[in-house]
C-alpha cells in the first residue's frame, strides 16, 4: 500500500493550521506528528517532527531501526546518540541521510497508521524542502499520509517545490475565505445571543471572509479601539498584558512558532514564580497556547508571532536574542527537538556578540556542509566572515584561520551555484595566503580557488596572479599542493597557448599526480588530458581518458568529482557529436546533483542537454528543459552558456531578433565572456543572426570580434559554427554585389571569406584525426565559398548536406539541401531544384525550422514553383506530421520507446509523446491497434 500526499493551502488566518489540528485530534487510531519551518533554521521541520517519532512519549524503539539508519538520524537529533562517520557520510551523501529518514517513516507506517504534517511550508528552508521533495517522491514506499500546508501570497519563492508536489500529490485542498453570510452565522456564534446586528455586519464586512479576522475582531470589540490593520488587530490582546507576560511573549515570539517551557523561562530572566504568572497571563487572554508536545507553548496565530516581532525594537531584539543564546549555551538539555547548533548560531549572530556568533556559525555552517544544506552553509560562513574582524583573537573561538572560513565560505556558495561570490570569496582567500610569508598555503589555495574561479569565467584573472605570486614558489611546495596547481595550470593552457608547450606542461602534471593519493585530484587530472587529447583531434583517447577520469571518482567516492567527469564527457560528447551518448551520460549527472545537492553542475549540465537536443531537431524538448533553466541562478560562464543556448534554439525556430536578444540580455550587468570557446560561439550566433536579417556589416562586425578570440585559441568546436557563419555572411555579400554589379564589393567578399577558409584549414591541420564534425563544418564551408564563386555551387551544397546528415545534424542539413536547391534552379534545372526544395521544406517542417521553411517559400515563389502539400491525413482527419510518420514506421517495425528515442536521437518523453498523438489520431487504443490501423489506411 502507497503513501498519499495532501497539499492544503490558503492564506494567512484562513483556517488552514485549525484544520489540521481537527484532523490530527479525529485520526482514527492513527499516529499524528508535525513539523512547522523556521525561517532560517535548516531541517527545522524534520527534527520537529523525528523528536516526536524518536524522542517524545511513547517513542519507537530506536534498537529496531538498523545502526546505518540511527547514525543518519542521529545527524539531525544528536540526542539519539553516535552520528554516523563523517567519512562515511562524505562517501555515501544526502542520498543516505535522506534514505534514514524514508525508512523511519515506513517502519512507523507499516505498523500503525501515521499522518505526517508539515506546516508554513512558505518559510521552508533550502535543506527541508531537498528532503521534503525525497519524501514525497518515496511515499510508495512509506504508506504515510504527509499533508503540506503552505500560503500562496507567501509561496512565491517555492512556486517550483509546490509545483512539484501538485503532481506527486492525491489532493490538493485550497481554502477559500468565507461567504458574507457564513461570516457573519461566525460571528454572530461567537458574540452570543445578545449580539447587535450592526456589530456582525461591521465584523464580517472588515473580517473580508477570513475567519481569523472575525474571530480576533469579535475578541477585541470590547477594547477601547478597533484594529485599522492586522498588525494592529493581533497585537490587541498582547497590549493589555503586564510588562512580565509581554517580555515572556516577545521572548517566545524570537525563538519560534513554538518554545519549551525550560528554554523560554530561562531565555527570560524571570524566577520561576514570575515566569508562571506571566505564562499565565499570555495563555488566559490567548496569545499563547499551552503545547503539551513539547512541555512549552505554541503562538496562538503566525501573524499574532510576525506581529509581535514587528513590535519590538532593534535594542531590545538584540538584548532578548542574547539572553535566548546564553540561556540555551549554559543549559544543552534545554535543547529538546530542535537545532542546537542551528539556533545557537541564530541566536548569537542576531545578539551581535561577536565572539559566540562567529564560533556557532562556524559550527552551523559545517553541520550544514555534513547535511548537504549548502545553501544554509554559504548563509552562516557568509555572517561568520561578517563577524570576523570584530574578534580580537577569532583563534579563542575557532580552530580555522580567516583563509580557511574564506575558501570554505568560496565553496559553499560555489556548490549553491552562487558562482560569482564564489569566485569573489576564492580570489580574497588567495591574495591573503599569498601575502603570508608561507609559499606552500598560496599553492594549495590556487589550486582550490582555481574550479570557483573558472566557473566564474575568471580563470585568466587568476593564472595572470599566479604567475607574480605562485610560480616561483612551486618547487618549495609539498607534492600534493603542486599536482593541485600543475592540474589547473595545465586545464587553462589547453587552448591559450601552443600545443608543445601545453603537452610539456601536461606531462609534468601527469607526473605530479602519479606521486600523490587524491582520487578528485587524480580524476580532475585524466579530465584536463581528455581535454588535450579532444583539442588536437585525439578523439578515442580523450573518450578514454573521460572514462577513465569518471571510474576513478566513482571507485574513490568523490561524488562531486564523479559528476564533474561525466558532464565533461557529455559535453564532449555534444561536440563530436554523438548525441544519444550525451543524453545517456546526462541521466547520471542529474541522478547525482539530485542525490548529493551538487547545484553547480546543474545549469551546465542542463545547457548541454538542450545543446544536444537543440542539434539534433528536438526543438520541443530543447525549449523544455531551456524552460527549466529559468528557474536556476545562473551566473559568469553558465550565464553566457545558458544564453549560447536559448539562441541557438531561436535561430533554429526563425526567430533572428529573438537570437539576437538572447544573447543582449546575458550582456546587462555581466563582463564579456573569457572563456574562448563560448566568446566565439555568442560572436557566431550574432553574425549568423544578423546575416539572416540582411544586415551585413552588423553581421561582418559580430564575425569580426568572433575571429579576433579565434586568433589567440587553439580549437575547432567553436570556431567550426564562426567560420561557417563568416563564409555564409560573405557568400551573401557576394550574391548582393553581383546582382548590383558592384565590382569592390565583390572582391571585398571574396578577399574576407578567403581569408576565413585560411585560418579554418590552418585549425584544422592541428588536429591529429579530424572528426566527422570537423569533416562536416569543413563540408559546409567549401559550400559556402563556392556559392560565392559560383563554382560546383550544386555539389558542394549537396556535400555539406550530406555530411551533416551522416551525424544527425537536421538544421544545418536542411540549410544546404536549400541551398543545393538554389544552386540547381540557377543552374536553370527547375527539376531537380523543385524536388530538392520540396525534399528540405518537409525537413523543415519536420523538426519546425520556421526559418529555413520561410526562406524554401520565398526561394519557390521567386522561382514560380508550386510545392505542394506534405503532410498525410487519416481519413481526412487530424494529419501526422512527418516526424509522426517516422515513428509510426518505427512502431510498425517492433521499436519500443527507449528504441525510437535512441534512433532518433530524442528523450524518452518526447518519444512517449509522439506516440500518444499517434494513437490519438489513428483513434487507437493501443499500439498494436494504430500498427494495424496504419495498415489498413494505407498510410505506411
Amino acid at each position: 500500500m502507497a503513501g498519499a500526499l495532501v497539499l492544503v493551502g490558503g492564506e494567512a488566518g484562513i483556517g488552514k493550521t485549525r484544520l489540521l489540528d481537527e484532523f490530527g485530534a479525529r485520526a482514527d487510531q492513527a499516529r499524528v506528528v508535525r513539523g512547522g519551518c523556521v525561517e532560517g533554521v535548516a531541517y527545522a521541520p524534520w527534527t520537529d517532527a523525528l523528536w516526536w517519532l524518536l524522542g517524545a512519549a511513547d517513542p519507537i524503539p530506536l534498537e529496531a531501526l538498523p545502526e546505518v539508519v540511527r547514525g543518519q538520524l542521529a545527524r539531525l537529533l544528536p540526542q539519539l546518540g553516535p552520528q554516523a562517520p563523517s567519512d562515511e557520510a562524505e562517501e555515501a551523501g544526502q542520498h543516505l541521510l535522506f534514505e534514514a529518514v524514508v525508512e523511519l517513516l515506513r517502519y512507523v507506517a507499516t505498523r500503525t497508521k501515521l499522518v505526517l504534517l508539515i506546516d508554513d511550508v512558505h518559510w521552508i528552508d533550502p535543506a527541508s524542502r531537498e528532503l521534503l521533495r525525497y519524501v514525497a517522491a518515496n511515499l510508495r514506499r512509506a504508506p504515510a499520509l504527509l499533508v503540506v500546508a503552505y500560503r500562496p501570497e507567501d509561496s512565491a519563492s517555492e512556486r517550483a517545490l509546490l509545483a512539484q508536489l501538485g503532481r506527486l500529490g492525491r489532493h490538493r485542498i485550497t481554502l477559500q475565505p468565507l461567504p458574507g453570510d457564513a461570516a457573519e452565522e461566525m460571528a454572530a456564534l461567537l458574540l452570543g445571543e445578545d449580539a447587535r446586528p450592526a456589530d456582525i455586519q461591521r465584523i464580517a464586512q472588515d473580517a473580508d471572509g477570513n475567519p481569523l479576522y472575525v474571530e480576533e475582531l469579535v475578541a477585541a470589540l470590547d477594547e477601547e479601539r478597533v484594529p485599522e490593520t492586522v498588525r494592529d488587530l493581533m497585537l490587541v490582546r498582547f497590549d493589555s498584558l503586564d510588562a512580565g507576560a509581554r517580555h515572556l511573549v516577545r521572548t517566545a515570539a524570537l525563538i519560534g512558532p513554538r518554545a519549551s517551557r525550560g528554554w523560554l523561562a530561562g531565555a527570560t530572566g524571570l524566577d520561576s514564580d514570575q515566569a508562571q504568572i506571566a505564562a499565565r497571563a499570555a495563555t488566559d487572554i490567548g496569545v499563547l497556547l499551552v503545547d503539551v508536545d513539547i512541555d512549552g507553548y505554541a503562538f496562538r496565530h503566525a501573524l499574532l508571532r510576525q506581529a509581535v516581532l514587528d513590535d519590538i525594537v532593534p535594542d531590545e531584539r538584540v538584548a532578548l536574542h542574547r539572553s535566548i543564546a546564553q540561556s540555551l549555551t549554559d543549559h544543552p538539555e534545554r535543547a529538546m527537538s530542535i537545532d542546537y547548533i542551528g539556533e545557537l548560531a541564530r541566536h548569537w549572530d542576531a545578539s551581535a556578540d561577536a565572539g559566540p556568533a562567529l564560533r556557532w556559525l562556524v559550527a552551523a555552517a559545517q553541520q550544514a556542509e555534513e547535511r548537504y544544506a549548502f545553501d544554509a552553509a554559504s548563509d552562516a560562513y557568509e555572517r561568520a566572515l561578517f563577524w570576523w574582524d570584530a574578534v580580537a583573537t577569532p583563534a579563542e573561538f575557532v580552530d580555522v584561520d580567516h583563509v580557511d572560513v574564506l575558501l570554505a565560505a568560496g565553496e559553499a556558495a560555489g556548490t549553491a551555484g552562487l558562482v560569482e561570490r564564489a569566485a569573489d570569496l576564492g580570489r580574497a582567500a588567495l591574495e591573503e595566503a599569498c601575502a603570508s610569508d608561507d609559499p606552500k598555503r598560496g599553492v594549495d589555495v590556487a589550486g582550490r580557488v582555481f574550479p570557483l574561479m573558472w566557473t566564474a569565467d575568471r580563470a585568466t584573472e587568476l593564472f595572470d596572479f599566479a604567475a607574480l605570486h605562485l610560480v616561483p614558489s612551486l618547487d618549495q611546495v609539498d607534492p600534493h599542493a603542486r599536482a593541485q596547481f600543475l592540474v589547473s595550470n595545465v586545464e587553462h593552457l589547453i587552448g591559450r597557448e601552443s600545443l608543445p608547450e601545453t603537452r610539456a606542461a601536461a606531462d609534468r602534471m601527469i607526473a605530479a599526480v602519479a606521486e600523490i593519493d587524491d582520487p578528485a585530484l587524480e580524476s580532475r587530472a585524466h579530465m584536463v588530458e581528455a581535454r588535450y587529447h579532444e583539442v588536437v583531434g585525439e578523439y578515442a583517447l580523450a573518450d578514454t581518458a573521460y572514462l577513465e577520469a569518471a571510474e576513478i571518482a566513482r571507485r574513490g567516492g568523490a561524488h562531486s568529482a564523479l559528476a564533474l567527469a561525466l558532464y565533461n564527457r557529455a559535453a564532449f560528447n555534444q561536440s563530436i557529436p554523438n548525441l544519444h551518448a550525451t543524453l545517456t551520460i546526462l541521466d547520471e549527472v542529474d541522478e547525482l546533483v539530485e542525490t548529493y545537492g551538487l547545484k553547480r553542475y546543474a545549469v551546465p549540465a542542463r545547457c548541454v542537454r538542450a545543446l544536444a537536443t537543440c542539434q539534433t531537431g528536438g526543438l520541443e524538448e530543447a525549449a523544455r528543459v531551456v524552460t527549466l533553466l529559468d528557474g536556476l541562478p545562473a551566473e559568469g560562464y553558465e550565464a553566457w552558456f545558458r544564453a549560447v543556448v536559448r539562441a541557438l534554439l531561436e535561430r533554429a525556430r526563425g526567430g533572428y531578433d529573438k537570437t539576437i536578444t538572447a544573447l543582449d540580455a546575458e550582456s546587462v550587468g555581466n563582463p564579456e565572456p573569457t572563456d574562448f570557446e563560448v566568446a566565439i560561439q555568442l560572436a557566431a550566433l550574432r553574425a549568423d543572426a544578423y546575416a539572416w536579417k540582411g544586415d551585413i556589416n552588423a553581421a561582418r562586425s559580430a564575425a569580426d570580434m568572433g575571429s579576433a578570440t579565434v586568433a589567440r585559441y587553439t580549437e575547432t568546436y567553436a570556431h567550426s559554427w564562426l567560420a561557417l557563419a563568416a563564409t555564409r555572411i560573405e557568400a551573401d555579400a557576394a550574391a548582393v554585389a553581383q546582382s548590383t554589379r558592384q565590382l569592390d564589393a565583390l572582391e571585398l567578399a571574396q578577399a574576407r571569406a578567403e581569408a576565413t577558409v585560411a585560418v579554418w584549414h590552418q585549425a584544422v591541420a592541428q588536429e591529429l584525426v579530424p572528426h566527422p564534425m570537423v569533416l562536416a563544418y569543413t563540408r559546409g564551408i567549401e559550400g559556402e565559398l563556392a556559392r560565392l564563386k559560383n563554382e560546383n555551387a550544386v555539389e558542394t551544397a549537396r556535400a555539406a548536406a550530406e555530411a551533416f546528415n551522416a551525424i544527425s545534424m537536421p538544421y544545418e542539413e536542411t540549410y544546404f539541401r536549400w541551398r543545393e536547391a538554389q544552386a540547381a534552379l540557377d543552374a536553370d534545372d527547375v527539376g531537380a531544384g523543385t524536388a530538392l526544395l520540396k525534399q528540405a521544406r518537409a525537413r523543415a517542417r519536420q523538426f519546425g525550422f520556421a526559418g529555413l521553411e520561410s526562406a524554401i517559400a520565398t526561394l519557390a515563389r521567386t522561382h514560380q514553383l508550386r510545392l505542394g502539400t506534405e503532410r498525410t491525413t487519416v481519413d481526412g482527419d487530424e494529419p501526422l506530421s512527418l516526424r509522426e510518420l517516422e515513428v509510426l514506421r518505427l512502431m510498425v517495425d517492433g521499436k519500443s520507446n527507449p528504441d525510437i528515442a535512441e534512433i532518433l536521437s530524442v528523450s524518452r518523453h518526447t518519444a512517449r509523446s509522439h506516440v500518444s498523438n499517434i494513437l490519438r489520431k489513428l483513434d487507437a487504443s493501443s499500439r498494436a491497434e494504430a500498427v494495424s490501423t496504419a495498415h489498413r489506411r494505407g498510410v505506411v
